[in-house]
């Protein structure tokens, strides 16, 4: 059987920077062991692709596809429905496969939601996927494979027994280049950003912990992978493809102290410099930060979530409040950067406990604390707790609006609404302007005619000089090429003259403008400013969105068939494939009277 693999887009971002398909890699590595099966291979995330969904089909009709499978992230399920709605469309015969953390929280849920799937693969999915493609090439019933959601005869979805963790000493190297990642590293889309180009490995699976906001897809049993088979991989895609940074991925990867400290040495035998790690509280101590950056490690990011002991205590964290300063403080001391977030929303958050967390936040600013709304992720107690309670209502309509913030806490609605709507926001834009988080002497060299500036200055950790060519002229972080410490680079001043000028021009020549897509590059480009922009123009600025509902800064988001007329904004990543997307569909509605970017709006220019 031919089976085409196909790694979905991120939504309902409109402007995320493109995540390489490790899972999707994951099951090629499995799958390509299994003789009955061919594989094809098709990567939705570059910009160069005009139509994306539809682009698999002609792939489907001249391979003669018998299966395409498709999974991810909460974050991918729109994409995932579009490919399978093709699919079942054009070619209702062929077979739909899905998995990952999208199916793992809720199966029966998710495959309902989907619509279009024929089999869901519950947890890790290497073995099952191999079985099932494989009974399916012999026409046979895949009714005895464990970890499956599938259909009965009578059409209802039931789950098989789940399948026990896997032996990560069987399991092979990630398929990294079928889905083109010499691409990936190369992709204009880093130059827009001005990242990285970054390397993801993962030396470990599982976690022990029990967080109630949190649903591991990998299981609660930890398992650390060989490190000679971990290492040899790393060195060999390190000399192969010379990314510009590794991250790893492991949720606990200081989990044991003797393997973090022969992980650290084999490390710094590479000459890494600037890896990021992801730590817990309890772990940072003197001995281990030590040992991280005496290896390279040029940031950690560690799980904070809290700072008021009552909600880290239903969080089920493991720390206190008092652990953490403690922690941060030393991090900085020993000067390797560190990141978290704050997420509010917990089901005992109670506006006290909110402003306890945000008066610790105001007061210890040095750190690079970000602040957001809880998730209310499928698979979690928390979403089990908000579906008891009544809080989520429908499920399905849920998952398909892309998990949007939902109030699970002790506050009211109002004040939900408020904090994560405006302070929030608020906050963390003030964040970003803090120079603590800038580079030293920095300067900025705008170029208008590539939306890019030229951004220099010096790191103020290790003290060396950082020039970049090109990056967005909005908010953007960047890393030191040297040590691997973040900092961020404020939006051009000036934008917000020209933004206003320009929306002036279409308000009166339109009537108003309408900004569709409700993302970071939305929040990070007019956050500054909203206030006044809201000031000026009142009900003549509205805010659309196809895959997110609800309120920003108190302002209604409203579906794309809501558009009355006037302009529209499309905000979403220049030339990328929802970019171009939003750009189609809104030039083919009759209603609607121009379309520009956000991007345009920060140009020195007027409507004619």
């Amino acid at each position: 059987m031919n089976c085409l693999l196909v790694a979905p887009q991120k939504w309902p971002e409109p402007d995320s920077a493109p995540n390489f398909p490790l899972g999707m890699g994951l099951i090629s590595a499995a799958l390509a062991s299994e003789a009955s099966l061919k594989l094809f291979h098709h990567n939705l995330t570059w910009p160069q692709i005009d139509a994306p969904a539809e682009s698999i089909l002609p792939i489907i009709e001249r391979e003669n596809i018998g299966a395409v499978l498709c999974g991810g992230h909460y974050t991918n399920f729109h994409s995932i429905r579009e490919v399978f709605s093709l699919v079942k469309k054009f070619h209702p015969t062929v077979f739909t496969i899905t998995g990952g953390l999208v199916v793992t929280g809720d199966p029966l849920v998710t495959m309902e939601a989907l619509e279009y799937g024929d089999y869901g693969i519950i947890g890790e999915g290497e073995e099952s996927v191999v079985e099932l493609c494989a009974a399916l090439a012999a026409g046979k019933s895949p009714e005895s494979i464990r970890g499956l959601v599938l259909k009965d005869e009578t059409g209802r979805w039931f789950e098989t027994p789940p399948r026990p963790p896997l032996d990560y000493t069987k399991i092979p190297w990630c398929d990294i280049d079928s889905f083109g990642y010499r691409d990936f590293l190369a992709s204009d889309r880093r130059d827009f950003y001005g990242r990285d180009a970054v390397y993801y490995p993962l030396s470990s699976r599982g976690c022990t912990m029990r967080c109630t906001f949190c649903h591991n897809s990998q299981g609660k049993t930890y398992r650390p992978r060989p490190l000679d088979d971990f290492f040899r991989e790393l060195e060999w895609r390190i000399k192969n493809y010379g990314p510009d940074r590794v991250d790893f991925m492991d949720d606990l990867l200081a989990q044991s102290p003797a393997r973090l400290e022969e992980f650290c040495k084999r490390i710094e035998g590479l000459g890494l410099k600037g890896w990021r790690a992801q730590m817990r509280i309890p772990q940072i101590n003197e001995t281990s930060l030590a040992l991280l950056k005496k290896a390279g490690c040029g940031q950690v990011f560690v799980g904070l979530e809290s700072a008021s002991d009552h909600i880290l205590k239903s969080m089920r964290k493991g720390s206190s409040a008092a652990q953490m300063e403690k922690a941060l403080a030393l991090c900085l001391d020993m000067e390797l950067p560190v990141m978290g977030n704050f997420i509010f929303g917990d089901s005992e958050e109670t506006i006290e406990t909110a402003q306890e967390t945000l008066a610790w936040w105001k007061e210890h600013r040095q750190y690079f604390i970000f602040l957001f709304s809880i998730i209310v992720m499928p698979g979690s107690e928390l979403y089990r707790h908000a579906v008891s309670a009544g809080r989520l209502k429908d499920p399905v309509k849920y998952l398909r609006q892309g998990v949007p913030p939902i109030n699970v806490s002790k506050m009211s609605d109002q004040d939900f609404d408020e904090l994560i709507g405006v302070t929030l926001p608020d906050l963390n834009t003030e964040l970003l302007k803090d120079k603590r988080h800038h580079l030293k002497d920095m300067t900025l060299l705008p170029d208008f005619t590539t939306m890019h500036r030229r951004v220099n200055g010096v790191c103020r950790y290790c003290g060396r000089l950082v020039d970049i060519a090109k990056v967005s002229m909005f908010y953007v972080n960047g890393h030191c090429r040297h040590c691997g410490a973040v900092f961020w680079v404020p939006q051009l001043s000036g934008v917000e003259g020209n933004m206003t000028r320009n929306l002036e021009s279409l308000a009166q020549r339109y009537g108003g403008a309408a900004f569709w897509g409700i993302g970071n590059i939305f929040e990070l480009m007019v956050g500054d400013f909203w206030p006044a922009l809201v000031s000026k123009f009142g009900s003549r600025l509205r805010l659309v969105d196809s895959r997110r509902a609800g309120l920003w800064r108190g302002q209604p988001i409203q579906s794309p068939a809501e558009i009355s007329g006037g302009a529209v904004v499309v905000c979403a990543m220049y030339d990328s494939p929802i970019y171009r997307a939003i750009m189609k569909t809104a030039r083919s509605e009759p209603k609607i009277q121009k379309v520009v970017d956000i991007f345009q709006l920060q140009e020195i220019w007027h409507d004619s």
